[in-house]
């Protein structure tokens, strides 16, 4: 009041005057006492952000531990398989050495041997023949045929060579 009176307010004006004032200050405190609540909880939302930003690293680093134990258990589990492989494996050549019968023939027995063609009648001398078979059987197994060689003649040959005697045949 005392402002609008030396502003030269009298009366109505006066009391409007002072109204509008109350009015300005009451908004101003109501103001001031947001402003007071909302600090609070401004700073409260600061502390929350700068604490995530702390947990970040610690977020990522705990990831990342992660990840590299599951890389490990894979490893891990690899190498198990990996022995477990080489266990049966072991088991089955001791398996092999015990039992002679089922052992695999060795690669050496694998190896495929020179092919000699079939006899021809006419084209092919029989004793020229029955010599390469019995030369190629010695130079690959260094003894004596084990079973006829008489398979890879003709008929006609067959017939010829059944007539000689044993002591002379190539097995």
């Amino acid at each position: 009041m005392q402002l609008g009176k030396e502003m030269g307010l009298e009366g109505a004006k006066l009391l409007t005057f002072v109204q509008n004032q109350q009015k300005r200050e009451q908004q101003e405190r109501r103001n001031e006492e947001a402003e007071r609540e909302e600090k609070p909880r401004k700073l409260e939302e600061e502390r929350r952000r700068i604490e995530e930003k702390e947990k970040e690293p610690r977020r990522q680093e705990h990831e990342l531990r992660k990840l590299e134990m599951e890389t490990e258990l894979l490893k891990q589990k690899e190498a198990m398989e990996a022995a477990k492989r080489e266990h049966e494996l072991e088991l089955a050549r001791l398996g092999r050495e015990q039992n002679p019968a089922v052992q695999e023939p060795n690669r050496e027995d694998r190896v495929k041997a020179p092919k000699l063609p079939s006899f021809i009648d006419g084209k092919d001398g029989l004793n020229a023949y029955l010599q390469r078979l019995k030369d190629l059987h010695l130079m690959q197994n260094g003894s004596k045929p084990d079973g006829p060689l008489s398979a890879l003649l003709s008929e006609h040959a067959r017939d010829v060579y059944s007539w000689v005697s044993e002591d002379r045949r190539c097995y």
